[in-house]
């Protein structure tokens, strides 16, 4: 497969002319005749992008990756220095139920994405 390299402006910047010539298409209008499709599908492939599952633990621990949950992490470790600890005990509980939570949502979202990527 031909890479595309960065300093090349998207294809909404050339003039069809130009798309034509470079997708090397006889008409823009009529797309590609079968024949010429199944010859650029056996050079190129199939034009997917292959997806990897995120893992569930991964999904769980990227709850903590939050400037919100860092600042309260601080304030769970400062109140477990200070003594108070029934402070620490509602901070830790915060931090778990948002992580719990915000599992829930992206591991339904990440579902939701695979159904509708096999509908496909």
């Amino acid at each position: 497969m031909e890479e595309v390299p960065d300093s090349q402006p998207p294809a909404s910047a050339h003039s069809i002319k130009d798309l034509q010539q470079s997708l090397q298409v006889p008409s823009l209008d009529h797309g590609l005749s079968k024949e010429e499709a199944a010859k650029r599908l056996k050079a190129n492939g199939p034009n997917s992008i292959e997806s990897h599952p995120t893992p569930k633990w991964l999904i769980f621990l990227r709850q903590f990756n939050n400037l919100i949950i860092y600042i309260l992490i601080i304030a769970a470790i400062l109140t477990t220095v200070i003594g108070d600890v029934t402070d620490t005990s509602v901070i830790v509980l915060v931090i778990i139920i948002n992580a719990i939570i915000g599992y829930y949502q992206e591991s339904n979202a990440s579902d939701s994405l695979e159904k509708i990527k096999k509908m496909l």
